[in-house]
């Protein structure tokens, strides 16, 4: 019994050693299993590390996620953060910035996308209740499709609140063949704006079509993303996620910032960085510079640009701490200081900021875009700043150089320079770019910008009919009609383009017309140019109060500085040239004193000061005028020489007391000027004044060493002129003639030989030396092109050819004056011409031909003054052949209330009445006749004959016998006759004898 207890005992000791063998055994074979597997986790993990480091991210990324798959039992999960965190910027670098944020999102704590919308979310503005017309058709941001375009039945005319315009998208999103539908519209389109639409899989399942489909109303929308959704999960407390905020929570945050900077979520991206930043210390130089250069671009993005320069700028001190991150983001940072700076109109800061980034790449391929940005920047800011010779030049580099993509912005903005340059040549470089850019990008999103600036050139070019076509093709084009039906002021500005061309054609009414049409755009730079363009044309059809009412508005329109510039110096020029209010040429003073202060380096400026000073001299303010002249400096030469000379003009025309100065003043100015032709003008001008001023001996000797002198051809002549006025002045006419008569002779062809032949023509004519007066006469009619001058020089030639005694010459007369009444007959000579030649026969006897001409100066002419002469000539001789009643009836005819002071008519006034009275007296017409005498008593109370006459027909008409009786006894003795005697005798018989009747 005892042995075979020992034996069981020995056996159970056997059977638990062999059991504590085992297990050992088994840990032993776990402990190797583990440190092989430790050893294989590690060289996996240094494997993926190696392709990290080396930048290889897809491998790193495919090594990362088999560590993930192999080692799902052994690995830390201190190390799956670690490679999650590595595998997220794997993703980000391979542009997966989707799945990339799935990983981040599990660190930082945010839930996943909410897929229906929440009012709290909707970015549009504040009011409640909006135009879904607006919201749809109008969405706020650049790059946009409508949501009419995507779903064809969407009633975008209804007017609702916000609320319904949700419930739609919702109703959208939970239905998955709506969602389809607005999937496959998106992609028939080809507009994937959001870069996370590209890394969602179409139509894989259910739930990612929800996403797509709201990442797609996003991209047309500004709504919240998913990525913007900082909500932590609410979860059961077992599922609850933990946020640590530990280095991996920061990285985790830094990349979540970079993602979201790139989908342009600049708010939530500046405030990742922000708060990394807040974490790291002065050592983490390298992340600190990364976040601050990051942040610095999401408050460029975010429109801050004043920040953007303060924090750009402190880079400056990091960088020269850490050279590697000045290798890195030195140039970008002085770009986007470029940037920013044009943003701020800070055109010169600008520049100099990208000419650093350019500086050594002007002969030589840029190399890379960034340059390639910053000389198309530096383009846009010299085009900003109106110097198109150098923006044309940096679009050059771009266009020559860019990829297809950049060469489009640049080609379109090298049109518009070329556009802009305004100088020969320069529409016609617009035309070839614009037309170049709708060639090589036919579906480019300047198309109809392109085409409608192409017809303004057509227009400006002369090209009218070309451009209305152009423009005509754009309205009608069944593809333009919902692009004009969203873009309501593109359709303006096609009336408005339409109006320039029948205001190129001087179809002034009908440009009107289209302006009208066009007027309610809501461009406020296009209704400034209507403003503009509307004046032009009023101005145009003389209708000067709408003229002035809308270039006034167009200088208070704000869109552009240049056109209310424009429009200020026309209303000036309108105001000046018309003057048709009292105060038209004070208000026109005030502008252009306005413009001049306010725009010193402008263009116009000198024409500005020459308009003010010429309004001031029509307004009696010469002095001020001569202010305004002087203040043009001398280092402006030929504008000042310009100045001084019109400062010398103002004194020679004002009154004779200003002559001694303007003589002062043309011999002050003579040793600064420089130009030639202007000293001898002013010479010239200087000899006038001493003519003026009674010193004709003086200016003659002046005149005589300028015509000597000087090289210019005109000033010869004009000294000519003025020396033989001055020896006419001084009584000299022999000199004056020879001095006149070698004018001609050198300058046969001068500008002056009419004045001088007029004036040849006139001396001869005081010497009676009629012959050389007709030879000068005949030189003006062959030369002179104007028919009221050939007329009125034929009708003197007439004159001097009947002064002269010789046989043949009245005969040329007379032709004279028939060519004048045949071939002038619509100058105002032509009436003349007929009086004249009517009076010659008169007083050769020639009645019959005198009547005949007298009639045709009344029947064919509407001289009125030669009518009532002709009446007079014609009544005249009716009277004589005693045809009483005709004679008054013509007697009748003549006006002379038209009569001017020293008019020929006024001597025939008192014949007239005198001989209408007679006619009267002889017809026995005496109640008349009494009163065309007592008219004529009025005009020259000595006259005996009229008080006679009058006393008669009181006496014979039985009227008036008291005032006849008061007359003819106030007629003093010694003037008395037996006549007036007897007649008085009568009246006083008559009226005695009526009395006793009565």
């Amino acid at each position: 019994m005892l042995k075979k207890q020992r034996v069981r005992k020995l056996g159970r000791n056997c059977s638990i050693n062999l059991m504590k063998n085992t297990f050992l055994f088994f840990i032993f074979i776990l402990s190797v299993a583990n440190i092989q597997a430790q050893s294989t986790l590690d060289e996996q993990l240094k494997a993926a590390r190696y392709d990290y480091d080396e930048k290889l991210y897809g491998q790193a990324l495919d090594s990362y996620k088999k560590v993930l798959k192999q080692n799902s039992k052994t690995i830390s999960e201190t190390q799956i953060n670690n490679i999650n965190l590595k595998m997220a910027h794997c993703l980000f670098e391979l542009r997966q910035y989707y799945k990339s944020t799935i990983l981040l999102d599990k660190f930082i704590g945010t839930s996943e996308l909410y897929l229906t919308f929440k009012k709290s979310t909707f970015l549009s503005p504040s009011s409640t209740t909006q135009k879904l017309w607006d919201l749809i058709q109008r969405a706020p941001i650049k790059k946009t499709v409508a949501l009419t375009d995507l779903i064809g039945d969407f009633d975008a005319k209804q007017e609702v609140d916000l609320n319904v315009l949700l419930e739609y998208f919702n109703t959208i999103i939970s239905d998955p063949e709506l969602c389809k539908s607005v999937i496959n519209a998106y992609k028939r389109k080809g507009k994937w704006i959001n870069q996370l639409i590209l890394e969602i899989p179409i139509n894989k399942n259910e739930k990612q079509n929800q996403l797509l489909t709201r990442l797609i109303f996003e991209g047309l929308y500004p709504l919240q993303s998913y990525v913007n959704n900082k909500k932590l999960k609410v979860l059961d407390e077992k599922d609850a996620i933990i946020i640590v905020k530990n280095k991996v929570y920061y990285d985790a945050l830094y990349w979540r910032a970079r993602i979201n900077l790139i989908n342009h979520y600049y708010s939530d991206s500046n405030e990742g960085f922000e708060e990394v930043l807040r974490e790291l210390n002065y050592k983490q130089y390298n992340r600190i510079i990364e976040c601050k250069f990051y942040k610095a671009l999401c408050k460029f993005h975010m429109k801050q640009n004043k920040t953007t320069l303060e924090e750009l700028g402190d880079l400056h001190i990091l960088y020269n701490l850490r050279p590697y991150y000045k290798s890195k983001f030195y140039e970008q940072t002085y770009h986007y200081l470029g940037r920013a700076y044009f943003e701020l109109s800070r055109f010169d800061f600008a520049i100099k900021k990208f000419r650093i980034l350019t500086a050594g790449y002007d002969n030589r391929e840029p190399k890379n875009k960034l340059i390639r940005d910053s000389y198309f920047w530096l383009g846009e800011s010299y085009y900003c700043k109106g110097e198109f010779n150098k923006a044309i030049k940096f679009y050059n580099v771009v266009t020559q150089y860019g990829t297809f993509k950049e060469k489009e912005n640049a080609l379109y903005s090298l049109a518009w320079a070329w556009f802009k340059k305004q100088d020969i040549g320069s529409q016609a470089k617009a035309k070839i770019f614009f037309e170049l850019l709708l060639k090589t990008y036919p579906n480019t999103k300047f198309k109809l910008k392109s085409q409608l600036k192409l017809a303004e050139i057509f227009i400006e070019a002369g090209n009218a009919k070309e451009g209305e076509a152009l423009i005509n093709k754009l309205k009608n084009s069944s593809t333009n009609k919902s692009f004009f039906e969203k873009e309501i002021n593109a359709l303006k500005q096609t009336d408005f383009l339409i109006g320039l061309v029948y205001q190129k054609n001087k179809e002034y009414k009908k440009a009107l017309k289209y302006y009208v049409e066009s007027d309610d755009t809501t461009n406020q730079l296009l209704k400034q140019k209507i403003a503009l363009n509307s004046g032009i044309c009023y101005k145009q059809l003389k209708e000067i109060k709408l003229a002035v009412k809308f270039l006034s508005t167009a200088t208070k329109m704000p869109a552009s500085l240049i056109i209310q510039i424009k429009a200020k110096s026309l209303l000036a020029d309108t105001l000046f040239d018309n003057r048709a209010e009292e105060n038209d040429i004070k208000d026109a003073i005030s502008i252009y004193k306005e413009l001049i202060k306010s725009n010193p380096n402008h263009p116009l400026n000198l024409h500005w000061r020459w308009k003010e000073a010429k309004a001031l001299r029509q307004n009696n303010q010469d002095d001020k005028a001569i202010d305004i002249l002087n203040n043009i400096l001398k280092e402006n030469k030929p504008e000042w020489e310009k100045a001084q000379m019109e400062i010398g003009n103002i004194l020679l025309a004002a009154s004779p007391n200003r002559y001694n100065e303007a003589v002062k003043h043309f011999l002050n100015i003579q040793s600064d000027i420089e130009s030639k032709d202007v000293l001898e003008n002013a010479i010239l001008n200087y000899a006038i004044c001493l003519y003026k001023t009674d010193k004709p001996t003086t200016a003659i000797n002046i005149l005589e060493e300028l015509a000597k002198t000087a090289k210019n051809g005109l000033i010869i002549t004009d000294a000519y002129q003025y020396m033989a006025v001055c020896f006419t002045a001084a009584g000299d006419t022999t000199n004056a003639l020879k001095i006149y008569e070698k004018s001609l002779k050198e300058f046969p062809k001068q500008r002056n030989a009419t004045i001088i032949h007029k004036e040849c023509a006139k001396l001869y004519h005081k010497l009676k030396n009629y012959e050389k007066s007709i030879k000068h006469l005949n030189s003006i009619f062959k030369n002179e092109n104007d028919n009221e001058m050939k007329a009125n020089t034929l009708l003197k030639l007439a004159g001097y050819e009947l002064q002269l005694a010789k046989s043949g010459y009245a005969k040329r007369a007379i032709e004279k004056f028939k060519k004048i009444i045949s071939d002038f007959k619509k100058s105002s000579i032509a009436p003349k011409a007929s009086y004249q030649l009517a009076q010659f026969y008169k007083s050769t006897g020639d009645m019959i031909n005198a009547k005949k001409y007298f009639q045709i100066s009344v029947d064919e002419f509407k001289n009125e003054e030669i009518k009532s002469l002709s009446y007079y000539e014609l009544a005249s001789e009716t009277y004589k052949n005693n045809n009483y009643k005709q004679a008054i009836t013509l007697y009748n005819k003549v006006n002379f209330n038209i009569a001017k002071e020293k008019s020929p008519l006024l001597s025939k006034k008192e014949t007239t009445y005198k001989n209408r009275a007679n006619c009267h007296y002889q017809l026995n017409n005496f109640p008349i006749a009494k009163d065309e005498y007592m008219g004529l008593i009025r005009l020259n109370r000595n006259n005996m004959f009229y008080k006679i006459r009058y006393a008669n027909s009181c006496l014979k008409s039985k009227l008036r016998l008291g005032d006849a009786i008061s007359i003819l006894e106030r007629i003093p003795e010694k003037q008395k006759t037996k006549e007036s005697d007897s007649v008085l005798e009568k009246i006083k018989s008559l009226q005695l004898k009526l009395k006793t009747q009565n």
